[in-house]
């Protein structure tokens, strides 16, 4: 897999060089935008922007301009419209971290994968157990992005296509 990925990273990395990648430039993490190398973790900022976005309805951080974009999200101040849609304290977090513009800092592929095993392992667990989780409990962890993505992006797809029609 190390070898699949950094043969992936330099193919990128050589048509940035070349001026080759193209996209919108609100979903890529700012070391792309500053024309730094790419890394592991590029990737998972780009996904954050897509999460908030799926999550709120707008982006994280919008600007008319690359450069003032750039400054926006280095001064990392992040503000989650959590009026608009309520998500748990720990899909706020995973966000957050996915979000953060050093990518040093950003959280790793492992952490953002264990967000999701530890929810599907309380409730694999659980179920063959025939266990009942603490109401409290297992609504903190089963109330996670996935079921926030599913019941917010509906919930902003059919405002939006309702808002069409006013």
């Amino acid at each position: 897999h190390q070898e699949k990925i950094e043969k992936l990273e330099n193919f990128i990395n050589n048509a940035r060089e070349k001026q080759l990648i193209v996209g919108s430039p609100i979903y890529m993490a700012p070391e792309l935008l500053k024309g730094s190398p790419i890394n592991r973790k590029t990737d998972l900022y780009s996904l954050g922007v897509m999460a908030f976005e799926m999550l709120f309805g707008v982006c994280p951080y919008e600007e008319t301009n690359v450069e003032s974009l750039i400054a926006k999200i280095e001064r990392g101040q992040l503000i989650m419209p959590l009026d608009k849609n309520k998500i748990s304290s720990k899909t706020t977090q995973l966000i957050r971290d996915m979000l953060i513009s050093d990518p040093v800092l950003r959280i790793e592929w492992e952490d953002f994968f264990a967000f999701f095993d530890s929810v599907s392992m309380l409730n694999d667990n659980n179920d063959k157990k025939g266990l009942k989780v603490d109401t409290d409990i297992k609504r903190d962890y089963l109330y996670n992005i996935e079921g926030d993505l599913m019941v917010n992006s509906a919930k902003i797809n059919r405002e939006q296509n309702y808002s069409e029609y006013e």
